[in-house]
């Protein structure tokens, strides 16, 4: 299981590698039918991630703490966003320290998901989930954008 999920975690972050390498910083910030734009949803990706690596493992938070404002659940993108390069840079520290609780937590440690998750690795296999959610939502931005499908 714990190969799995590690998989998992690569494969989405690859994923939105992926679909952020022809996206310019105008392309970032552009709201589409007044949609939230793409750095946004790599932020949120970022902050949520963290989140849990640090309420699993406590220790420092692996993104600026005005992430929290800026990329929680139900805001809206609006305002001033940090470069998009420098949301992608957060999405991968707290990449690195979801691999590495994956590697070390004892996934069947009970952990407070509500609805969503009951242990550590039900956490880390619903946040591939959640990536998987806001990828989707990039790809239908992008091609709101004109951007090619990715394959």
């Amino acid at each position: 299981m714990r190969d799995e999920i590690k998989n998992q975690l690569h494969f989405t972050a690859q994923w939105l590698r992926q679909s952020l390498r022809d996206v310019s910083e105008e392309d970032a910030t552009a709201r589409p039918q007044g949609l939230v734009p793409i750095v946004w949803h790599v932020g949120h990706m970022a902050y949520y991630d963290a989140w849990l690596v640090q309420d699993v493992a406590g220790g420092e938070l692996l993104v600026p703490a005005g992430y929290r404002e800026l990329f929680r659940q139900g805001s809206t993108g609006d305002g001033p966003l940090p470069p998009l390069q420098e949301v992608y840079d957060a999405f991968c520290r707290a990449n690195e320290g979801m691999i590495r609780l994956a590697e070390t937590a004892d996934l069947d440690k009970a952990a407070d998901g509500g609805n969503e998750y009951g242990t550590v690795g039900g956490a880390l296999t619903f946040m591939n989930l959640h990536r998987g959610y806001h990828i989707g939502k990039i790809s239908t931005l992008r091609a709101l954008l004109g951007k090619p499908m990715l394959g």
